[in-house]
C-alpha cells in the first residue's frame, strides 16, 4: 500500500482485525499529515479507523 509495509492479524478479542503498517520517511509534519489522511481514507472504505500513529527516529550519521 503506497510504500507501506503492512501486516494484518486477527485481534485476540472478538472478531476484529488489526493492520499495522510502517514506512520510512522524513520526520516532517506535512508529510506525516498527508500519509495520515491517506490511511484514514483507506480504513474508512473498509469501515475501519486509525487507532494511532507512532514514530521511531533513526539519527543521522
Amino acid at each position: 500500500m503506497e510504500g507501506f509495509q503492512c501486516n494484518t492479524r486477527k485481534d485476540f478479542e472478538g472478531k476484529r482485525w488489526t493492520t499495522e503498517c510502517s514506512k520510512e520517511m522524513m520526520l516532517e509534519i506535512d508529510g506525516i499529515s498527508k500519509e495520515q489522511h491517506k490511511i484514514n481514507s483507506i480504513a474508512q472504505n473498509y469501515k475501519g479507523y486509525v487507532d494511532g500513529w507512532g514514530v521511531l527516529v533513526r539519527p543521522n550519521k
